[in-house]
């Protein structure tokens, strides 16, 4: 079958594949035009952006929906500067508005219905005589439900109504019509899609698939059968060193293990990319200084040098600068300072568990670390299964299989969470060495307890929450309020001999005050890490006066003019 222009440029407009590329996939259909589009998408030839605009390549597209109906109509032009003509635009709603008010069933209902006295097919062709370009209805769309919304994209080139079995809130209506013109949808849900459909998709892509070929190919090297993995370009690697001077060399004498820190370097420099080094400000020194010996990255590969605080330089990913990974010097495993409570040591005693009197183990960097810190700690003999499970919050089964149930989970880690607290305050009480003498004195007495439980409830989210949600639970029982009141007893007799020193203990009840110190400080602490109040926003200074001024109006400290 002869191909000829008109049959490739009408194939170009419908793909957005280039002019030799359409000739050759009808050339291969052998004219016919379903199959040569099937060809030129399964080369991957079709032009990605032309998706939005398929029914409308250049001219003008609007819809209406009112009630029960709706209309869309498509009005196409040679050239986008006659689709933004003001005139083009109300022609087009003038049809449009036709279409609405008369229903008509089909395209060909629509171009006879008149306008004025004449048909709207007389029009189009009248008007294509005064612009001087070929314009075309292009498309007509109608629909009836109980519901519908219309969505006009901006430029007038996408539109879509959409119908409803029931009515909607009108905004959520309006984000559908959006979806749908933003995604094209070929059904509502995806059991919906036909069969044919997606098979005709899968073959397409595996066809692609085939001619693109795998990424790993098989060569033939000195006579032998190998295979070759194509390098592929990497963008950024980063990295950090011990020291950096002016040029650019990094030394690593400060770290743990050097991994593949030069590969990963060189990986991304061959390739194109950027080689980024992170490194303590003070580490940042001048060219010459360092031992080249220890240079493990040269200059020559690093694109960036970003200089960090001490407190953003990890040497792991669990601790700063330890010299006994780097091997700087020997630290006795009884040297090790215990790990917080948290996640990492739950899982730490978990493995440690694992070992054995007399094993040699390597531990490794990372999470496996904490390992030692836990043998150091407890001993091997000391590592239970309560002990693993003891204040943690994860929902790991292999927990719960160490509790009676899961309120025996809950009350264990409150009460972690809880005497943890309770002891900082304690030891800040018992270490206090100066007599209370002044209201001054009691003041900054108070800001001192009170500020370290802030700082304490502040730094670790996800345990306040749970910390406070447990106490508002119904699992909060009489028999733990109880325990609760022993663990603060030393701060209540200190708010005793508060209200006797300024001669108002008959007017104040201590365990009330304590009380509300604590948990209004945990409720404001919770709304924070909620998001409910801005942290920015709200000082801790002025939640601390907030707090406890029941207390200060009682012994007449007055702290919010700046005086006591």
């Amino acid at each position: 079958m002869a191909i000829t222009a008109a049959m490739v440029k009408e194939l170009r407009e419908m793909t957005g594949a280039g002019m030799m590329d359409c000739k050759k996939a009808l050339q291969e259909a052998e004219g016919d035009f379903d199959k040569a589009v099937d060809i030129i998408r399964k080369r991957g030839l079709i032009v990605a952006s032309k998706r939005a605009d398929r029914e409308a390549k250049e001219g003008c597209v609007l819809a209406h929906a009112e009630g029960k109906k709706g209309v869309l109509v498509s009005l196409n032009c040679e050239t986008d500067f006659v689709a933004k003509n003001e005139n083009f635009i109300n022609f087009t709603k003038q049809i449009l508005d036709a279409a609405f008010e008369n229903m008509p069933a089909d395209k060909d209902a629509l171009l006879a219905l008149q306008i004025g006295g004449r048909s709207i097919a007389d029009q189009i062709s009248e008007q294509t005589g005064v612009i001087g370009e070929k314009l075309e209805l292009a498309y007509y769309g109608k629909i009836e439900a109980e519901a519908t919304i219309a969505y006009i994209h901006p430029g007038n080139k996408l539109a879509t109504v959409i119908g409803f079995n029931k009515d909607a809130d009108t905004q959520v209506k309006k984000d559908i019509a959006m979806q749908a013109a933003a995604m094209a949808p070929i059904a509502v849900d995806k059991n919906d899609v036909p069969q044919e459909v997606i098979a005709h998709e899968l073959e397409i892509g595996r066809d692609k698939a085939r001619e693109e070929g795998s990424y790993v190919k098989k060569v033939n090297f000195n006579g032998e059968d190998k295979l070759f993995y194509p390098s592929f370009p990497i963008d950024v690697a980063l990295i950090h060193a011990s020291y950096v001077d002016t040029q650019g060399n990094c030394s690593m004498e400060e770290e743990g293990t050097l991994a593949d820190i030069l590969p990963i370097a060189q990986a991304a420099y061959t390739t194109g990319g950027k080689v980024i080094v992170t490194v303590e400000k003070s580490h940042y020194v001048e060219y010459g200084s360092l031992d080249t010996r220890f240079v493990q990255v040269p200059g020559i590969y690093i694109e960036a040098i970003v200089l960090v605080d001490s407190d953003c330089a990890m040497q792991t990913n669990g601790s700063y600068h330890n010299e006994a990974f780097s091997g700087e010097k020997r630290i006795p495993m009884s040297a090790m300072d215990p790990m917080p409570m948290n996640a990492r040591k739950i899982i730490a005693r978990r493995c440690a568990m694992e070992l054995k009197a007399g094993a040699v183990v390597n531990l490794g960097i990372g999470m496996p670390e904490g390992v030692a810190n836990i043998v150091a700690e407890e001993g091997i003999e000391g590592v239970t299964v309560r002990k693993v499970s003891k204040g943690c919050g994860l929902s790991d089964p292999y927990i719960y299989q160490c509790y009676k149930d899961l309120f025996d989970l809950m009350e264990t880690s409150f009460f972690e969470v809880d005497g943890k607290a309770a002891g900082m305050i304690r030891k800040l009480i018992q270490n206090q060495k100066a007599e209370l003498k002044t209201a001054e004195d009691l003041e900054s007495m108070c800001w001192t307890l009170w500020s370290a439980y802030w700082e304490f409830l502040m730094s670790d989210p996800e345990q306040t929450i749970f910390y406070w949600r447990f106490y508002q639970s119904a699992h909060y029982t009489k028999k733990i309020l109880e325990v609760r009141q022993q663990s603060f007893e030393v701060f209540v007799n200190y708010m005793v001999e508060t209200g006797r020193m300024f001669g108002v203990s008959d007017l104040m009840d201590p365990e009330v005050i304590v009380s509300n110190i604590i948990d209004s400080t945990v409720s404001v602490a919770v709304k924070m890490h909620l998001g409910y109040m801005d942290k920015t926003a709200l000082k801790a200074r002025t939640i601390y006066k907030t707090v406890f001024a029941l207390l200060f109006q009682l012994l007449h400290i007055d702290v919010w003019n700046g005086e006591i």
